[in-house]
C-alpha cells in the first residue's frame, strides 16, 4: 500500500512539475530574465453601453487569443492575463482607466470605440504607451510611434471604395448617413465632402435612434439616387429600411454599408430590404484557415450560435498575437526598471512591424495603419456574397 501511495505522489509531482514547465520563465532575446510571472494586457473596450455588441466580442477574441497562447507556453514560457476594463463607450471612463494605468502598463490595448480612443490618445503620446485601438490615418499621424489602428484605415477605404462604387453604377448625387458621435465617421464625411464630385450632403444619425424615418425624409429631400450608411449595425439597418419602404431607391444596389454596419444584426432589422444593398467588411466570415475556423466554432459556442461577423474580433484577436511575437523578437522582460525603454521599443516595432500570422492570414503594420484587402459583399438571397464591384 505504501509503495503504490508512493507511487501515485510520484505521478503528481512530475505532473506538476511537467504543467509547471510549460510556463518556466526563459530569458529574453538579449539575454536578460523574463522579471514576471504573468504578462497582464489591460485591454479596454465598450462591453457594455451602446457599442457592446461590437465590444464584448472584442474582449471575448483577446482573451480567445491568450488561451491560445497559453496552450502553447505562453509568451517567453510566460502565462498571458487579459484584464479587461469597461469603458461603457464613455470617453471619460476611458481617460479614468488610462491615468489609473499610465504609471505601471507595458502596453494597453483598445478602445474599441474611436471616441474613446480619441480621448486617450494624447495621453498615450505623452506617456510613452504604446497602444492599439480605433484610429483614422490623421491620428496615426499625429501620435506616431505609440498608436496603431487595430484594423484598416476606414476613411481611406471609405473613399476609395464609395468611388469605385459610384464609377461602377453611375450614380450622380450621394447622400451619407453617420453617427456624430463617431470621430471616424465624422473625417470620413468631410474627406467626401473635399474629394467626391457627387457628394451633396450628410445626415446625422445618432447612436441609439429609433425612428429613422425623419432622417430618411431629410436625405430624400436632398434629391440623391444613392446612400452611404456610415453608421453603426442598427441605426444602418433602420435607415435602409426605411429608404427602401418609402420608395428612395429603385434597387438595393443604390445602397452601401460600411463595416460599422456589418453583422446579422443588419440583416435581421432590415429584412427583406436589405436585398441587393452593398457592403464591405473589416473581415472574411467564410475564411478558410484553420485559425479562424476554430475560433468560429468556438465563438458560436460561446454566443449561441452567432457568426463572428465584427472586425473587432479579428483585431483584437490580432493584437495579442502581435503582442506575442513583439515581445519575444525584442526580448521584452517586463523589469518596472526598464519600463520607458521597453515601451520605446514596443512602439517602434509595432508601428513598422514584420509580417505576423494572425487569424485570417498574414498582417502587418505600416506607419499605425494596418494593411488589410477588405472584401466587397452584397446581400443576395438574404446573406452575403463576397461580389467584384461592376
Amino acid at each position: 500500500m505504501k509503495k503504490v501511495l508512493a507511487l501515485i505522489i510520484a505521478v503528481m509531482m512530475l505532473s506538476s512539475l511537467m504543467a509547471g514547465a510549460a510556463f518556466a520563465a526563459e530569458d529574453s532575446a538579449d539575454g536578460a530574465a523574463v522579471a514576471v510571472t504573468e504578462w497582464e494586457i489591460p485591454v479596454l473596450s465598450a462591453i457594455t453601453g451602446a457599442v457592446s455588441f461590437v465590444g464584448e466580442p472584442a474582449i471575448w477574441a483577446a482573451n480567445y487569443a491568450a488561451e491560445m497562447i497559453n496552450a502553447e507556453g505562453g509568451i517567453e514560457g510566460v502565462p498571458v492575463k487579459i484584464v479587461a476594463y469597461d469603458t461603457e463607450f464613455d470617453p471619460q471612463k476611458g481617460m479614468q482607466y488610462i491615468t489609473q494605468l499610465q504609471d505601471t502598463a507595458l502596453f494597453i490595448g483598445g478602445c474599441v470605440a474611436a471616441p474613446v480612443c480619441e480621448a486617450e490618445a494624447q495621453v498615450l503620446y505623452e506617456e510613452h504607451i504604446p497602444n492599439i485601438g480605433s484610429y483614422v490615418s490623421s491620428a496615426l499621424n499625429e501620435y506616431a510611434p505609440y498608436i496603431c489602428a487595430y484594423m484598416g484605415d476606414s476613411e481611406i477605404l471609405d473613399l476609395e471604395l464609395c468611388k469605385e462604387w459610384l464609377a461602377a453604377k453611375g450614380y450622380e448625387k450621394l447622400v451619407v448617413f453617420y453617427s456624430p458621435d463617431d470621430t471616424a465617421q465624422a473625417a470620413t464625411v468631410e474627406r467626401f465632402a473635399k474629394e467626391i464630385p457627387e457628394y451633396v450632403g450628410a445626415v446625422e444619425v445618432p447612436t441609439g435612434t429609433i425612428d429613422c424615418g425623419p432622417l430618411v425624409v431629410q436625405a430624400m429631400n436632398m434629391g440623391a439616387d444613392a446612400f452611404w450608411l456610415g453608421c453603426r449595425t442598427d441605426e444602418a439597418a433602420k435607415s435602409c429600411k426605411e429608404l427602401v419602404e418609402r420608395g428612395a431607391v429603385a434597387s438595393g444596389e443604390q445602397i452601401y454599408a460600411t463595416f460599422a454596419a456589418m453583422g446579422a444584426g443588419f440583416l435581421e432589422i432590415a429584412g427583406d430590404t436589405a436585398e441587393g444593398t452593398y457592403a464591405y467588411n473589416m473581415l472574411d466570415v467564410d475564411c478558410p484557415t484553420d485559425t479562424w475556423q476554430a475560433l468560429y466554432e468556438r465563438y458560436q459556442a460561446d454566443h449561441n450560435g452567432d457568426v463572428p461577423s465584427y472586425p473587432p474580433i479579428q483585431g483584437f484577436y490580432n493584437m495579442i498575437v502581435a503582442l506575442k511575437a513583439c515581445y519575444e523578437d525584442l526580448g521584452i522582460t517586463g523589469d518596472p526598471a526598464k519600463l520607458m525603454e521597453e515601451r520605446e521599443a514596443i512602439a517602434e516595432w509595432l508601428n513598422n512591424s514584420p509580417e505576423i500570422e494572425g487569424c485570417q492570414g498574414t498582417f502587418s503594420w505600416v506607419d499605425g495603419v494596418m494593411q488589410v484587402n477588405p472584401p466587397v459583399v452584397q446581400v443576395q438571397d438574404g446573406a452575403y456574397k463576397v461580389v467584384t464591384m461592376e
